[in-house]
């Protein structure tokens, strides 16, 4: 994985925070909506996939998942 851009670039992070806002349930990891865990991973591995095809930062589900939290925090 190239990790050369380690900064989400403005699209990502916008793209990112509309996702979770539509996607309560995954921004807080939350089953009790119905989903099961894998089905919320399965969720995160696909936002991963087109967060990192936007071009800008390419980083695993898990730094998306920490950028996520830090954007919650500043929101």
């Amino acid at each position: 994985m190239d990790t050369t851009k380690r900064h989400a670039t403005t699209a990502q992070v916008s793209a990112l925070m509309d996702y979770m806002q539509e996607h309560s349930d995954v921004a807080k990891g939350m089953m009790s909506s119905g989903l099961e865990r894998e089905d919320i991973e399965a969720q995160w591995r696909d936002l991963t996939t087109m967060l990192n095809s936007m071009g800008g930062a390419v980083k695993s589900t898990e730094k998306w998942k920490q950028d996520s939290q830090c954007i919650r925090r500043v929101s």
